[in-house]
């Protein structure tokens, strides 16, 4: 939008733009550049430096304790946030009566297999990266080339469940960052 190259939304003099993240470190000049192109248009933009706007990704210890207690899971496996939320995470759940051996900390390309009887790690799959020059790949087209540059930037997160005829799921979580 503020390189105006949205499809559907332009922005206009005397718009109200709020971001209400702070910038990731390393991201600060790409987001700044961001509010200078909104300002330029003339919008209204509101930002944590100039109020106290900030909010976070990740919930407080207590609105955790709130699902927990609501939902009372049979196994419990963290997801959000880096190995040390996800530890975290793990030991509030136990602290909350949760069973240890109930509480899963998942690897990337680890497969988490849920039965009715059991939830276990399983294996580990093998996954290679795949180099894409921006020349082509396998007569790869610009759209695809766009959107791995979109996972490259972005990341990815992929949940593959598979449903078997004795009714065993299995369960892959891979998460993919630069």
């Amino acid at each position: 939008m503020a390189l105006s190259t949205h499809r559907s939304i332009q922005i206009q003099k005397d718009d109200l733009i709020i971001f209400s993240a702070s910038p990731i470190p390393g991201n600060e000049k790409a987001i700044y550049n961001t509010i200078n192109e909104l300002f330029k248009k003339g919008a209204n933009v509101i930002y944590d430096t100039t109020q106290n706007i900030h909010v976070f990704g990740h919930a407080c210890q207590e609105e955790l304790k709130l699902m927990h207690t609501l939902v009372h899971p049979k196994y419990f496996m963290p997801v959000h946030g880096e190995y040390r939320h996800l530890k975290e995470h793990a030991l509030l759940a136990e602290k909350l009566g949760m069973n240890p051996e109930r509480i899963f900390i998942g690897e990337t390309c680890r497969i988490l297999e849920v039965s009715p009887r059991e939830c276990k790690f399983y294996k580990k799959i093998q996954t290679e990266a795949i180099m894409v020059d921006g020349l082509g790949i396998r007569d790869v087209g610009n759209i695809v080339l766009r959107d791995r540059k979109h996972l490259a930037e972005e990341g990815i997160f992929t949940v593959v469940v598979t449903i078997e005829r004795e009714n065993i799921y299995y369960i892959s979580r891979a998460r993919c960052n630069n």
